[in-house]
């Protein structure tokens, strides 16, 4: 009997809850809706085909990558092509001719031009200049393959716009993590490259004005970053340089020894060490352009190219007023003259300056030997 009503009590509560099922209302679902991105895929295409069908034109921007500065001045006329490429340590042109490709290398204040044509070992360089000429082919490749990424998901698009002074601004992730090989092989990305590179461009109609991207690799953090100048689509006819000699590759393999060796203060170093290493860079080359790359140390490494330069100018660009007195102490010791000393502000380093300018040795006001320091450098320098 108590079987029956225990299963009679079960069978009751089972009908119970399946009513209360079946008249229960169905659950509110969030209405999923597609973003809409269009309005800045538009955008980003018009960005894209910047400068299509231009023939003649002279176009001028600079790029900053992980705070190395170069310039790039980009110019057509007629049957004649110049690339023009400026960086800290030297100023280069690449000029295309109808018969003949020259180079000239402006380093050490000293500037050759020659002619490169069928020069094999040149190639890579002379073809990583060539394309930055503007041409539609290179503008269509670069559109097919954003379609490409917006179409399968390595590039995705942020719809929102941003209002920036001349331009407006997108934003957009690209992410190869999960490419496949033959997309890799396309887009050259190798297994120790790095994936994820977040990126902003903005945009005034077909002009891209500013973009800019970071990534991090190697638990280093990435920069990039390009800023537009000008761009003139009636140029000056372009002067072929006259002067031809043999000496451009010879110059170019010593600037290229010098700009991997400070590249590499911007790629293996951050912070502090960076600006040092920049800083060492400075005093080997005696190149003041540098030490305005070298941060906090900007001051003391004018200083300490005095006793190598000598050139009296560096002090009136010192902004900190204890290193500007430095600055002519040492003047005043590398030359043993004491009106050096007129522009020394600090009572106390006054009686220091005319010191050194009547003794032997020279040492700034820090107290640090600068012949000392370039020495240690030099030693260092010697071991890569």
């Amino acid at each position: 009997m108590e079987n029956k009503l225990v299963l009679f009590v079960t069978l009751v509560l089972v009908a119970v809850a399946l009513y209360f099922v079946a008249t229960a209302p169905e659950p509110e679902t969030e209405e999923i809706k597609e973003v809409d991105i269009q309005e800045a895929k538009d955008l980003l295409m018009r960005g894209l085909d910047f400068g299509r069908g231009t023939t003649e034109y002279d176009y001028y921007y600079t790029e900053i990558s992980n705070g190395y500065p170069l310039e790039y001045r980009i110019t057509e006329k007629g049957n004649i092509s110049r690339v023009e490429v400026v960086n800290p340590l030297s100023a280069k042109q690449l000029y295309f001719l109808e018969n003949d490709t020259i180079l000239c290398v402006d380093y050490e204040n000293r500037a050759v031009c020659s002619s490169v044509k069928n020069q094999a070992e040149l190639n890579n360089y002379v073809e990583s200049l060539k394309v930055k000429l503007l041409n539609d082919e290179l503008i269509n490749r670069n559109k097919a393959s954003m379609q490409y990424l917006l179409a399968h998901g390595l590039a995705q698009l942020d719809p929102e716009l941003t209002e920036r002074p001349g331009c407006k601004e997108i934003s957009y992730l690209l992410n190869f993590t999960n490419i496949t090989l033959s997309e890799a092989a396309t887009f050259g990305i190798s297994s120790n490259s790095p994936k994820v590179f977040h990126w902003t461009m903005c945009i005034d109609y077909k002009t891209v004005k500013q973009k800019s991207f970071w990534y991090i690799h190697e638990q280093m953090n990435n920069t990039y970053e390009y800023r537009f100048v000008s761009f003139n689509e009636h140029p000056a006819d372009i002067e072929v340089p006259e002067n031809i000699s043999t000496g451009a590759m010879v110059q170019l393999e010593k600037e290229r020894e010098q700009s991997i060796k400070l590249s590499k203060c911007y790629t293996e170093k951050e912070g502090q060490e960076k600006e040092k290493c920049i800083s060492d860079r400075a005093l080997i080359l005696s190149l003041p352009a540098l030490c305005d790359l070298a941060g906090e140390r900007r001051d003391r490494c004018l200083v300490s190219l005095i006793p190598k330069t000598n050139n009296e100018t560096i002090c009136t660009t010192i902004i900190n007023q204890s290193y500007k007195d430095d600055c002519y102490i040492e003047l005043a010791g590398k030359n043993k003259n004491q009106s050096y000393c007129s522009n020394v502000i600090d009572g106390e380093k006054i009686d220091f300056c005319n010191e050194v300018a009547t003794r032997n040795e020279t040492k700034v006001g820090s107290g640090i030997d600068i012949n000392e320091l370039f020495s240690q450098i030099e030693s260092y320098e010697g071991m890569d």
